[in-house]
C-alpha cells in the first residue's frame, strides 16, 4: 500500500531535479560564500540592495543581445508529468465501511478514476450470465416449469406475512454488493462501481419478477419489485450516507426442522424457505455512541432487530389439524460484527469475511415475541431446556 505514495515522491523529487537542469546559475567569485546569487535575465536586477560577492562584469548591451537568441519558435522539452496518484486511487487508509476497513476483491487499490480491464470485464460478463442461467434453471424447477400463462399482475403483499418484502429487499441489496464488488475488480472507481452493481443488480431481480408474471399461481407483484428496489436504493444509499452504514441488513438461515419446527411443505429453493429464515436490521452501537462512551461497549457487539415467520404452509387448510395457521415473530437480539470478531489475515480471506458481515452466523443471546408469545433464546433460533427452564 506504501508503493504508490512512494513512487509518487520519487517521480516528483525525479523531475524537480529535471527541472533544475539548465537553469542559469552564476557561481560567486567569493569561495567562502557558499550560497549562489541568482541573476534575474529579464530585469537585471539584484534581489536585495546589501553587498554582494562581486560578480563578473557583463555589459548590458551584451545581455541584452544575448536574450533573444534564447527564445526559440519551439516549446522547450519538457519531463513527463508524474501520475497523480492521489487522483487516481482512494488511499487504502480511508477504504472503509462502518470504520472497519474495506478489500477488494483482487487486492488492488480502489480507483477514484475508471481504467477498464478488458480481461477481467469479460470473465465477469461470462460469469454474470452463467450466474443468471443457474438461478434461473434453480427458480424455474421450483416455481415456473409447467405454471405459465399470459402476463399479468398480481400483487401478493399478505404473502408469508410480509417477510417475503424483506426478502426481496435482502436480495437486491446483496446483489448489488456482489456485483459492485466484481464489476469494481474490472477497473471502475468505486462510485461507478456501485452504480454498475446496483443497476445490474436490480435488474436481475426484474428479471424474476417478469418471470413471475407469467405464472399460472403467481403474477408480476409490485409489492415485490418495489422491496427490489429499495434493497438496491439502500445499497447506493450507505454510499452516500456514510452514517448509514452503522445499520445493516442481514440474513439468518436455519432449517426449521434443526429447531424443532415446522418446514415448508413444497418442492421450493432455500430462499423462499420462509420458516427457516430470519431477517435482521443490525445497529453498529459502538460507532453510534458518544465517545466518552465508547470504551464501555465492545467495538465487535451489536444489536439487531429481528422479524421472521413461522408455520408457514402451501397446504390446503382443510387438512384439519394438521394445518396451523402461519404466526410472526418479532426478535430483538444481539449481533456480532464478523469483521471485527473473526482474525485477520490473507486480502481473500479478509474480502470474505467482509462479505459475510452481511449474514448472521453465528447464534447469539435474544429475546422474541409475537403470535408464539415471549421467550429468551440463549441461542437463537435453538431452544434449550433446563431443569424446566426454557432457553
Amino acid at each position: 500500500m506504501f508503493k504508490l505514495p512512494v513512487f509518487s515522491v520519487v517521480v516528483a523529487v525525479v523531475c524537480c531535479s529535471v527541472s533544475a537542469i539548465g537553469q542559469p546559475a552564476v557561481q560567486p567569485a567569493d569561495s567562502n560564500n557558499t550560497l549562489p546569487m541568482p541573476i534575474l535575465a529579464v530585469t537585471g536586477v539584484a534581489a536585495s540592495e546589501t553587498a554582494q560577492p562581486e560578480l563578473p562584469t557583463v555589459p548590458t548591451d551584451t545581455t541584452l543581445t544575448l536574450l533573444p537568441e534564447t527564445i526559440s519558435d519551439s516549446p522547450p522539452d519538457k519531463p513527463e508529468p508524474a501520475v497523480d496518484s492521489a487522483a487516481e486511487f482512494i488511499p487504502f487508509q480511508e477504504y472503509t465501511f462502518a470504520g472497519n476497513q474495506r478489500y477488494t476483491v483482487d487486492a488492488s487499490l480502489p480507483r477514484r478514476t475508471s481504467k477498464i480491464n478488458s480481461i477481467t470485464t469479460t470473465a465477469l460478463g461470462v460469469a454474470y450470465g452463467g450466474l443468471i442461467y443457474g438461478l434461473h434453471v434453480l427458480q424455474s424447477n421450483a416455481w415456473w416449469k409447467d405454471n405459465r400463462q399470459a402476463f399479468h399482475f398480481q400483487d401478493d403483499w399478505d404473502y408469508a406475512l410480509q417477510v417475503d418484502k424483506i426478502g426481496h429487499a435482502f436480495g437486491g441489496y446483496y446483489m448489488s454488493y456482489i456485483l459492485g464488488e466484481g464489476v469494481q475488480g474490472c477497473g471502475f472507481s468505486v462510485t461507478t462501481s456501485r452504480w454498475l452493481g446496483a443497476t445490474l443488480g436490480f435488474l436481475y431481480q426484474t428479471y424474476v419478477e417478469v418471470e413471475d408474471g407469467y405464472g399460472a399461481q403467481w403474477g408480476f407483484s409490485p409489492t415485490d419489485f418495489a422491496g427490489d428496489f429499495l434493497g438496491a436504493a439502500y445499497f447506493m444509499a450507505q454510499h452516500y450516507v456514510p452514517a448509514l452504514e452503522n445499520f445493516n441488513l442481514k440474513w439468518e438461515y436455519v432449517p426449521a426442522q434443526w429447531v424443532g419446527e415446522r418446514t415448508v411443505r413444497h418442492p421450493t429453493a432455500v430462499v423462499d424457505d420462509y420458516n427457516s429464515s430470519t431477517f435482521w436490521l443490525s445497529a453498529n452501537v459502538h460507532n453510534l455512541l458518544p465517545e466518552n462512551l465508547k470504551s464501555y461497549w465492545p467495538s465487535w457487539l451489536n444489536l439487531a432487530l429481528g422479524y421472521g415467520v413461522r408455520d408457514i404452509s402451501y397446504d390446503d387448510p382443510t387438512l384439519g389439524a394438521d394445518f396451523q395457521m402461519p404466526k410472526r415473530r418479532f426478535i430483538i437480539g444481539l449481533d456480532y460484527d464478523f469483521v471485527r470478531l473473526m482474525p485477520d489475515g490473507p486480502n481473500f480471506w479478509n474480502w470474505v469475511r467482509q462479505g459475510m458481515n452481511w449474514f448472521k452466523i453465528i447464534p447469539a443471546p435474544a429475546i422474541s415475541f409475537g403470535d408464539e408469545g415471549t421467550r429468551f433464546y440463549l441461542l437463537y433460533p435453538f431452544k434449550f431446556d433446563v431443569g424446566g427452564v426454557r432457553f
